[in-house]
């Protein structure tokens, strides 16, 4: 699939962002737009047919970008499935009532900020009268456990059901507000 970009160019639809940086960035001038209309146009006719092209080239990128952003969606949409899909967890985990699963290392920079806002979110819902229970794991010295949760980096945490099923994961610093949001979610 070949998107004319003007009469001199093509671009191939190898790359999307390739296709965005020249919609965007490499814009022939109005000069060489002009190029190929008829000398027998009058400016008029050369006007609108300029403005024909910018409002072309304004619709290809913003459906370029729609399909991006769906592209994106998806792939949320799937990790979210994917979380969600995986089997019950050990029975070392208790289950019946929500769990945060906090995945750390002793030698993980973030993992101080991270037990800050984890002790934020407690503290915010324990004034509201609803209780988070936390359950503090070593992904190092819990291996196993890490792998079945698809813990890559630590922080991770993991916002378990009172089934004892995955329904949030949240790699990195993960703030409280959001903490908070993920547990009201279930209720």
């Amino acid at each position: 699939m070949d998107i004319r970009l003007d009469r001199h160019r093509t671009c191939s639809g190898k790359s999307l962002f390739r296709i965005l940086r020249r919609l965007f960035c490499v814009l022939p001038t109005v000069e060489t737009w002009s190029t190929g209309i008829p000398n027998s146009f009058t400016i008029e006719e050369k006007n609108y047919f300029i403005t024909h092209i910018i409002i072309q080239r304004t619709f290809i990128s913003l459906l370029l970008f729609l399909v991006f952003l769906h592209v994106v969606k998806s792939c949320s949409v799937y990790n979210q499935w994917r979380v969600r899909r995986k089997k019950r967890l050990p029975l070392t985990i208790e289950t019946g009532k929500p769990v945060l699963l906090y995945f750390w290392t002793s030698h993980c920079a973030q993992c101080k900020p991270q037990e800050r806002q984890i002790e934020q979110a407690q503290n915010f819902l324990r004034q509201s009268g609803k209780t988070l229970k936390v359950q503090k794991l070593n992904a190092l010295e819990e291996q196993t456990l890490a792998k079945y949760m698809h813990v890559m980096t630590v922080p991770t945490t993991v916002l378990l059901n009172s089934q004892g099923d995955a329904t949030t994961w949240n790699p990195g610093l993960t703030h409280a507000d959001t903490i908070i949001k993920q547990y009201l979610a279930l209720q």
